[in-house]
C-alpha cells in the first residue's frame, strides 16, 4: 500500500493518531511490502519499491488513477533500494538478484540505461553522488561499491570498499563533496574517502561512528566528515586495520 498524507492544522485524530495528519490518497499497486518511498528532486513524481520484483514511478496522473504507474522491473525478485539521479531524470534500482539498474527518463517513459555487475549478494542500499556522475551500492556480500559514469550509457565499478562484517543496510554520499558512508548489520559506521596518492582508491577514515550513540547525552556529529572523526575518537572508536 501506498499512502499519500497532507497536514490540516494541528488537531489531533484520535483515531488515526496522526496530529492533523491526514491520509489524502491510498494506492494499491504492490502485492508485497513496499519498503522505500522517496520524492524526485523537482517534486514532480513518486518512486516506490519493495517486496515486488519492480520499483515504480509515480507521476501525478498515476497518483491520481489516471494511468498505471511506470515499471521499473528486475528479475522476479525483491528490489530493496531505490534512489533518484539529482536531475530527477535517472533512477538507481537495486534487487536481490545481485544487479544494479540505472534508468534513463525519455518524456514520459523509462528505459534501462546501464546494468551494474558486480555483487555477488543481494543489493540493500543505494545512493547517488551529488555530482549526478558516481553511484554507490551495499549489499549483502559486505561490500560497498562505488561505480562511475563512462559515457551516457556505459557504467563501471571503480572501487570496491571492504570493511564490514555483514550485510551493508546504507549508503549516502556527503552533499559537499566525494566523501561517503555506508551502515551495517555489524553495528559499525564507516566514512570513506578517495585516497589522496590513488584518487580510484578509497580509504576509510571512520569507524564504529554508532559507538557514539551508545555513550548517555552524546549523539553522532554534525559538519564536516574530519569533525565527525574527531568525535568519533573521542568516543574511543577504533581505525579500520
Amino acid at each position: 500500500m501506498l499512502c499519500l498524507w497532507q497536514q490540516h492544522g494541528d488537531v489531533h485524530d484520535a483515531a488515526r493518531q496522526a496530529n492533523g495528519w491526514v491520509p489524502v490518497l491510498v494506492r494499491r499497486a504492490y502485492a508485497g511490502r513496499v519498503t522505500t518511498v522517496t520524492w524526485s528532486p523537482d517534486s514532480g513524481k513518486l518512486l516506490s519499491a519493495g517486496e515486488d520484483p519492480a520499483a515504480c514511478v509515480w507521476t501525478q496522473t498515476a497518483l491520481d488513477g489516471k494511468e498505471a504507474p511506470v515499471i521499473l522491473p528486475h528479475c522476479d525478485t525483491v528490489v530493496e533500494a531505490a534512489c533518484w539521479a539529482p536531475d530527477s531524470q535517472r533512477i538507481l534500482t537495486g534487487s536481490h538478484d545481485h544487479l544494479g539498474r540505472i534508468w534513463q527518463a525519455s518524456g514520459d517513459t523509462w528505459h534501462l540505461l546501464a546494468d551494474l555487475r558486480g555483487h555477488t549478494a543481494k543489493i540493500t542500499a543505494a545512493d547517488w553522488a551529488p555530482s549526478g556522475d558516481k553511484v554507490v551500492t551495499g549489499g549483502g556480500d559486505r561490500t560497498v561499491r562505488v561505480w562511475r559514469a563512462i559515457s551516457g550509457s556505459r557504467w563501471e565499478m571503480m572501487a570496491r570498499l571492504d570493511g564490514h562484517t555483514t550485510v551493508v543496510s546504507s549508503v549516502a554520499w556527503w552533499p559537499l563533496g566525494d566523501w561517503l558512508a555506508s551502515a551495517s548489520c555489524d553495528a559499525r559506521t564507516i566514512v570513506w574517502q578517495p585516497s589522496r596518492s590513488h584518487p580510484q582508491q578509497w580509504e576509510a577514515t571512520s569507524l564504529s561512528l554508532a559507538a557514539v550513540t551508545r555513550r548517555p547525552g552524546t549523539r553522532v556529529g554534525t559538519g564536516s566528515p574530519q569533525r565527525m572523526r574527531a568525535q568519533q575518537g573521542r568516543a574511543g572508536g577504533r581505525g579500520v586495520r
